[in-house]
C-alpha cells in the first residue's frame, strides 16, 4: 500500500487551527487488497453468537508534523477519519485492486494529538507532514469476570513527507476598531 498526500487547505496552517488534507491509497501490490469502507463502526461491529466477542476491523490516518531547526521530533496532530468493516462481511470492504487507488478526505487539528506530546509546533517555513495508514482488527472478549483486549495489524504504511507551511494565528487582539 502506498499513502501519499494529496493536498492540505488551508495553507498556510495556523497553529492550533483546522486542516483539511486528501489522502490516498495505492495498491501497489499484485493481488487486491480490502480496505474498510463503512464510516460508522457502530454499524459493522460483528458479535459472536453467544454474546461474548464483538470484533471489527478499522483502517486510520494518524498526521505527523515536523517543525523546527532539524525536524527530528514528530508531533502526532489531533486527527480524525477512521473507516470500519466487519471482517466476516466482504461487502463492508472496498476492493482496491492493482494499481488502483482511493482518495480519503480527513479533518486534522494543528495542535497536538497525545496526552504527553514528544515536540512543540513551530512557525516554520518548511515543515513536513506525513501520513501514516494503520489498519488492523480489533476485538474484545468477556468471559465471565474476564476480559480480553486485542488487536492484529493488517497492514500499515506512510507516506512520504509533504512540505507545509506553519504560521502562528492572527493575533486575536487585532479586532476591527468599533464602529461610532
Amino acid at each position: 500500500m502506498e499513502v501519499t498526500i494529496v493536498s492540505i487547505s488551508p495553507s498556510p496552517l495556523e497553529i492550533g487551527n483546522d486542516f483539511t488534507a486528501k489522502v490516498r491509497l495505492k495498491n501497489n501490490g499484485a493481488k487486491a487488497v480490502l480496505v474498510p469502507s463503512v464510516t460508522d463502526g457502530e454499524r459493522v461491529l460483528g458479535v459472536s453468537t453467544d454474546s461474548t466477542e464483538e470484533k471489527y476491523e478499522a483502517g486510520d490516518v494518524s498526521f505527523r508534523l515536523m517543525t523546527g531547526k532539524d525536524h527530528r521530533t514528530p508531533v502526532f496532530l489531533n486527527s480524525g477519519g477512521a473507516l470500519f468493516a466487519n471482517p466476516e462481511d466482504v461487502s463492508s470492504y472496498l476492493p482496491l485492486e492493482p494499481g488502483n487507488w482511493l482518495e480519503i478526505k480527513l479533518e486534522g487539528i494543528v495542535e497536538c494529538g497525545l496526552e504527553d506530546c514528544l515536540g512543540d509546533i513551530r512557525p516554520d517555513n518548511k515543515a513536513t507532514l506525513t501520513a501514516w495508514w494503520y489498519q488492523r482488527v480489533l476485538s474484545h472478549r468477556i468471559n465471565g469476570c474476564d476480559e480480553t483486549h486485542a488487536s492484529a495489524k493488517v497492514r500499515e504504511a506512510s507516506s512520504a513527507p509533504f512540505s507545509v507551511a506553519i504560521r502562528n494565528p492572527p493575533s486575536r487582539s487585532a479586532k476591527a476598531a468599533p464602529k461610532k
